[in-house]
C-alpha cells in the first residue's frame, strides 16, 4: 500500500530528473541515470530478496556499457550539446 508521502516523493523524483535534463546536456546527465539500474537491482535484492536472472544482469551491463562508451566518446571528441540558460523562476 502506498502512502501520499511516498507518491509525493516519486513525483518530486520524476520532476528532478526532467529538470536536470533541461538544465544540463543529456550527454552529461544520462550516465548518472544508469545508476538507477544498479540501485534497482540492489534494492530489489535487499528489500524483496529478488535475485536477478543472468540475462537481466547481462542486459543491464550492455546498456550501461553502451551509455558509458557514448559518454566517453563524446568527451574525447570535445563535443557537447549547447547549454541553455534556465528559464527565470
Amino acid at each position: 500500500m502506498t502512502t501520499i508521502a511516498s507518491d509525493q516523493r516519486r513525483v518530486v523524483a520524476l520532476f528532478s530528473v526532467n529538470r536536470s535534463l533541461k538544465l544540463a546536456p543529456a550527454s552529461v546527465v544520462v550516465p548518472y541515470q544508469y545508476s538507477m539500474i544498479i540501485w534497482a537491482i540492489i534494492l530489489g535484492y535487499l528489500g524483496f530478496g529478488d535475485v536477478p536472472a543472468w540475462h537481466t544482469l547481462i542486459g543491464a551491463a550492455i546498456i550501461i556499457a553502451a551509455g558509458l562508451y557514448i559518454f566517453g566518446r563524446e568527451q574525447a571528441a570535445g563535443r557537447s550539446e549547447p547549454v541553455m540558460d534556465p528559464p527565470p523562476a
